[in-house]
């Protein structure tokens, strides 16, 4: 080991490392979208040429066995069956009306995801939401499959975000710090069972590891009030200008209020340049979360025993 590498912290090294994967990773990425966009924006061009000859089922059958045989033997690598010519002709048809960002969101995607995509028929605003998580989240083809099934898309479009993550975060950040948030926390873990006393100050700080950042809590005895919101946004500018590391991205902000109004947090949030959410909290563990807790308990001792005789 040289000298250089002794002197060299731990801390030091892992930050080196880490930012060189996310740097590859990156670059990775970066290469799939444009590989995947050169051959989505391939089979579009030929999809709107079979839309446009009006080849159709029957006759067109024919047309399309023949192509398919004249296209492979001059490109036998690009999967140009009759039964993807057909589905380029779907993919143009799906998407040939659909508006510019929905058409930028499936354009990066793999093209298998594309064609599950159109199978399960979806709506537009359902395929840009699938589309989007999929480039985020990297989802592969089962994972997509999954999400579908599941029906994310409702899951989520139901849970109101009351934050300004994605305006004011990097996209892959902004999906990570919305699966991390809560729309409701529970204090109980932390004794409270009665209304607390706030403080002129964030209540809690944390250092998030997944985010990279500091979160401050700030802790609010009554219904949210728009005020809050420019409070933390000050509070997160002291924290980025002393308290931040250089390879830390910028801090978050959480306000818990005991009651709050989507619209009025949203009204706060809209012109805050700093990344603020907004949720309320129980001071106790609601009953069927407790009884849930107690059941599971029960069920681990059950098995703990069994496994002893």
């Amino acid at each position: 080991m040289n000298i250089e590498m002794k002197n060299l912290s731990e801390n030091e090294y892992s930050d080196i490392l880490s930012t060189a994967i996310n740097q590859i990773q990156a670059s990775r990425n970066a290469i799939a979208a444009q590989i995947n966009t050169a051959a989505n924006s391939t089979y579009w061009n030929l999809g709107k040429l079979l839309h446009d000859r009006k080849i159709e089922g029957g006759y067109g059958s024919n047309i399309i066995n023949r192509l398919s045989i004249d296209l492979k033997s001059s490109f036998p690598d690009m999967g140009l069956s009759p039964r993807n010519l057909w589905n380029m002709k779907l993919f143009y048809e799906r998407y040939a009306n659909s508006d510019k960002k929905l058409l930028q969101a499936v354009a990066v995607l793999q093209w298998g995801h594309n064609l599950l995509m159109i199978n399960k028929k979806l709506s537009d605003e359902e395929a840009y939401y699938y589309a989007t998580e999929s480039v985020l989240k990297n989802w592969n083809r089962n994972l997509l499959l999954n999400a579908i099934k599941m029906d994310s898309f409702s899951l989520n479009k139901n849970a109101f975000r009351d934050n300004n993550f994605s305006k004011t975060l990097p996209a892959l950040q902004a999906s990570q710090a919305n699966e991390i948030l809560k729309d409701r926390y529970n204090l109980g873990f932390l004794g409270l069972t009665e209304p607390v006393a706030e403080l002129y100050f964030v209540d809690l700080l944390f250092s998030n590891r997944k985010l990279n950042c500091l979160v401050a809590i700030d802790l609010k005895i009554g219904e949210f009030k728009s005020e809050y919101v420019g409070k933390m946004n000050m509070y997160l500018s002291l924290l980025d200008k002393i308290e931040k590391e250089e390879n830390e991205n910028q801090s978050i902000g959480i306000i818990l209020c005991a009651e709050k109004d989507h619209l009025d947090v949203e009204l706060a949030l809209q012109d805050i340049n700093k990344p603020i959410a907004v949720s309320d909290y129980e001071l106790l563990v609601p009953k069927k979360e407790l009884q849930t807790l107690v059941l599971n308990e029960m069920k681990q001792a059950q098995i703990a025993d069994d496994d002893k005789e």
